[in-house]
């Protein structure tokens, strides 16, 4: 039976050439593991991605959003806090709300940090940003490369996939970049409650194409956007790779794998045994 409550978070840190630096701060996740206690967070993955320098830490944990911030805002004096989803009662404004709010789309690094405000920590300063933590269904990461340098096109079809547009993929995200002389196609996928009006309205073939996590969560499975990204890329005669990347884990995937390295209080260093990019 999966009743365990487990959070979730996928770190994006701006490095990965230098891999004991990573490796640092993944070890760095761990320090809340007091002796006798039994394991409290574990790393599960590290996916690198050296052409940008760019290393995604998939961490797990027991403990809630605003513990974790104040955990760091003392152990890290000057840093600062923003909080989103369920971690922000009782309005429980999403991501892309809050990052409006704290200037975040309009670029931090030319914005006045005199009119940011923080939830926890420090008044926010350029030295250390401001930090979003929230509480949201499990976001999967799911890239599709595209064989093709044509950076317009990929984010054409990033744009049809999105779920704010007519015919996009419910409740995902997407953008389109150049990758190792080719073209990705990044993509969130977000979890959808079974008590949503958007699944409520859906007819049974569109209930199909989803897939159901822990009888509670919908999502889009990678598979469907492997299959939208390469019917649109044939339009114009270009090939995909064979199959979608997934960074980190699956739902119910890394449900499984996650009770049973807290459980069982073994593996902290779990990520060096799964690290490699997975695919679906």
């Amino acid at each position: 039976m999966m009743s365990r409550s487990l959070c979730a978070c996928l770190l994006n840190v701006s490095a990965a050439r230098d891999g004991k630096l990573v490796e640092k701060i993944a070890y760095s996740a761990l320090s809340i593991n007091q002796p006798g206690m039994g394991m409290r967070a574990a790393v599960m993955n590290i996916f690198q991605d050296i052409d940008y320098n760019r290393s995604v830490i998939t961490i797990v944990s027991d403990l809630d959003n605003m513990e974790i911030a104040s955990d760091v805002a003392s152990l890290v004096p000057g840093t600062s806090f923003f909080m989103f989803g369920h971690a922000d009662p009782p309005l429980c404004r999403g991501l892309a709300e809050r990052r409006r709010q704290q200037g975040w789309f309009g670029g931090c690094h030319q914005s006045s940090y005199e009119y940011i405000r923080q939830d926890v920590g420090a008044r926010p300063s350029a030295r250390y940003g401001i930090t979003g933590i929230g509480s949201i269904p499990y976001v999967t990461n799911c890239n599709v490369t595209i064989n093709t340098s044509d950076v317009e096109f990929g984010k054409k079809i990033a744009l049809s996939l999105r779920g704010s547009q007519p015919g996009g993929l419910p409740n995902v995200q997407s953008m389109a970049f150049a990758h190792e002389g080719e073209v990705e196609i990044a993509c969130n996928i977000e979890g959808m409650h079974k008590d949503e009006d958007r699944i409520r309205n859906m007819n049974q073939c569109e209930l199909n194409e989803l897939v159901c996590s822990f009888d509670s969560f919908y999502h889009v499975p990678a598979t469907l956007i492997q299959q939208r990204v390469q019917d649109m890329a044939h339009t114009r005669g270009i090939s995909t790779r064979p199959e979608a990347d997934i960074v980190g884990f699956c739902p119910d995937e890394l449900y499984r794998l996650a009770s049973s390295v807290l459980e069982q209080g073994v593996w902290a260093d779990y990520w060096k045994l799964s690290s490699a990019p997975r695919s679906m």
